[in-house]
């Protein structure tokens, strides 16, 4: 989460990032012993809220190209404003 937190950091003005993650999924440790953090809308409003020249520009959702069918893909492009 402190990535998202200091992202204005790592970016120049007009600065475009992408960025995606599983929703649909708990957060936290899975069966096999990856770590998994859910991404979800509220994520998004956190990190806006925590990087007041960020902004949200696009926000969608993608099923997995592979066809597992317990989530979904959360995709977010976020712009630095000058």
């Amino acid at each position: 989460m402190r990535f998202f937190e200091k992202m204005d950091l790592y970016l120049k003005d007009n600065g475009i990032i992408y960025f995606s993650g599983k929703n649909g999924i708990p957060t936290g440790k899975a069966a096999d012993g990856r770590y998994f953090f859910e991404f979800t809308e509220q994520l998004v409003e956190k990190i806006l809220a925590a990087n007041e020249r960020m902004q949200l520009e696009e926000l969608w959702y993608s099923e997995d190209v592979i066809g597992i069918k317990n989530f979904r893909w959360m995709n977010v492009i976020m712009r630095m404003e000058e």
